[in-house]
């Protein structure tokens, strides 16, 4: 008996310095698409688009704001459950960054895409907090969880390349990038600062 409570004591040890040491986890995902930066702006905006790229998500539901403007908060539902993202910065057709906040983890993550004229590279980075026991097995998780955002990716980008080219005799519209008004003058809109 004393030895299997000896047991039991070093896996609980095992497994808090597993949750200490891995308290954040980072992923680094990116892919070339087909498309000029903002056409797969376009499809990485739009809500509606959002469950045909990514893996296990059913709908996304609108808490505040406008499209994917800066503060505004939108739910993700996935199978078995949803996160709760709101945008922090939105530079069209460049960079966005959202905070999201589920049961499972905290995250940041960045959408940055880089023009390179009839093709455009997307990086998907994010930071995660792992939230409860999930932090004891992130370890085994991470890898799995990278190679789904990888396959998110590549689905994006087959949802990119098959869309219709839209041709913008000049810069696309606020309401065409699926913004507020006044949000494409290219100055990086940042989140209000707190009270």
């Amino acid at each position: 008996m004393k030895i299997i409570i000896n047991v039991i004591a070093a896996l609980l040890v095992i497994a808090l310095l597993v949750a200490i040491t891995f308290d954040k986890v980072e992923f680094k995902n990116s892919i070339t698409i087909d498309r000029p930066a903002p056409q797969a702006w376009l499809v990485l905006m739009d809500e509606h688009q959002a469950a045909r790229w990514l893996e296990g998500l059913q709908r996304v539901e609108t808490v505040f704001g406008q499209t994917r403007g800066v503060d505004s908060k939108r739910r993700f539902v996935y199978d078995d459950y949803a996160s709760e993202e709101t945008a922090l910065e939105v530079v069209p057709p460049r960079l966005y960054v959202a905070q999201s906040l589920s049961p499972r983890a905290r995250m940041l993550s960045e959408f940055a895409i880089e023009d390179m004229g009839e093709q455009c590279q997307l990086s998907w980075h994010s930071i995660m907090q792992p939230r409860g026991w999930r932090r004891v097995f992130i370890p085994l998780l991470k890898r799995g969880i990278a190679k789904q955002r990888q396959r998110d990716l590549e689905a994006l980008k087959r949802l990119v390349e098959t869309e219709p080219v839209r041709q913008f005799a000049v810069a696309p519209t606020d309401e065409e990038l699926g913004l507020p008004p006044g949000s494409t003058d290219l100055q990086p809109q940042a989140a209000a600062a707190p009270p």
